[in-house]
């Protein structure tokens, strides 16, 4: 819900504010939705957003909740926001409809404008958010052979960055389907050459204390950001 603000911004979360306010039909009498249109769409689009909401909140961490997973609200969201600028509109009208035509402009521009604008910092900071993952990469691209196997959790960026084979712990729901034995195991069976471990995607809590449990060689290091380990000698574990 935190994210409504952010990616609204006021010119589209007020109309929306506005429209949901009209919405008490559906609240008081929600046992007539199968006798009046207007109730039973009223509830149709505050289900589509709870329902998702809902699902969402069960199934995620707050540490593992990104904002993408509520694009699919997003559309109801725009039929009730639009509603809402009816709303506004006819208020203003009540006025003059000059006025009405005027304020809607206004909305129009500042959501178009702030939703642009908003769109470019994004776009201009994320263009260097995976800078080092992908220096990473290109190390291992010059530092390793070609039929070496890297274990990474940034596997896209390294496939392409770097141009090896690269495997990864699949996680649902935040929960991770590979505990340490099995981990070993995995790379004994991969022959995993090289580990890299970075800020930038999530871990198991165990892989952190793994390198120095294990003795493995440092091969590469961003202080704070990314390290990338020699686990040749893990293939003789037993």
């Amino acid at each position: 819900i935190a994210y409504f603000k952010t990616y609204l911004t006021w010119w589209i979360l007020i109309p929306f504010i506005i429209s949901l306010s009209q919405f008490y039909k559906f609240l008081l009498a929600p046992d007539l939705i199968f006798k009046n249109e207007e109730i039973r769409k009223q509830g149709f689009l505050l289900s589509w957003i709870s329902i998702i909401v809902l699902v969402i909140g069960v199934t995620t961490s707050k540490s593992y909740m990104e904002p993408r997973y509520l694009m699919y609200i997003f559309p109801a969201v725009f039929i009730i926001s639009a509603k809402g600028l009816i709303t506004i509109y006819k208020f203003l009208y009540s006025f003059r409809k000059p006025t009405a035509i005027i304020g809607l402009l206004i909305l129009f521009i500042g959501a178009g404008y702030s939703q642009i604008s908003y769109a470019d910092d994004l776009i201009k900071y994320k263009t260097s958010s995976y800078k080092e993952v992908e220096q990473a990469s290109l190390w291992i691209k010059n530092h390793t052979n070609p039929d070496d196997i890297i274990y990474s959790q940034s596997r896209p960026f390294v496939v392409y960055y770097g141009e090896r084979y690269t495997w990864s712990i699949h996680q649902y729901f935040g929960n991770f389907s590979m505990n340490e034995t099995q981990f070993i195991q995995k790379i004994k069976d991969m022959n995993t050459s090289y580990l890299m471990i970075s800020i930038f995607e999530l871990h198991p809590q165990w892989i952190y204390n793994f390198p120095t449990k294990y003795n493995l060689t440092l091969l590469y290091f961003i202080p704070n950001k990314i390290v990338i380990y020699n686990s040749s000698s893990l293939l003789t574990v037993r």
